[in-house]
């Protein structure tokens, strides 16, 4: 996998996660910019994960105002999704802490966060 595909897969859970979880609800204005800061990665790959999520039903792109997200955006395993999510989260981070030579206690607090994360997804749906 290239590496605009690596970026473009970050990207689009990144998004899909911010969705799922519902930290960005219905017609939320979904700014290229800011993901791109946030992610530390250029628009591109952004532009491109919100065309897929528009094509699945997550987003609504809206021309000449932007993306947006639906109204009623497909239900998935959310349990599921938060496990792939941080699994290719840390991976990125393993890769570039390899690249820069890091001291991995860096990225300690992140992945714990994302680890708490699937955690928690995992036993709210236990309790369903």
């Amino acid at each position: 996998m290239g590496k605009t595909q690596k970026l473009e897969q970050v990207a689009y859970l990144h998004i899909k996660d911010q969705i799922l979880s519902e930290n960005w609800k219905t017609g939320f204005h979904i700014v290229e910019a800011f993901i791109s800061e946030d992610l530390d990665i250029s628009r591109s790959p952004i532009r491109a994960s919100l065309s897929t999520l528009a094509d699945e039903g997550y987003v609504d792109m809206i021309p000449y105002r932007g993306f947006f997200v639906a109204e009623n955006p497909p239900k998935i395993d959310f349990v599921a999704h938060r496990l792939r999510y941080v699994l290719i989260i840390s991976y990125r981070m393993l890769d570039q802490m390899i690249k820069q030579k890091v001291d991995g206690e860096k990225y300690r607090p992140l992945l714990e966060e994302k680890v708490a994360a699937v955690r928690k997804a995992y036993d709210e749906k236990k309790l369903r």
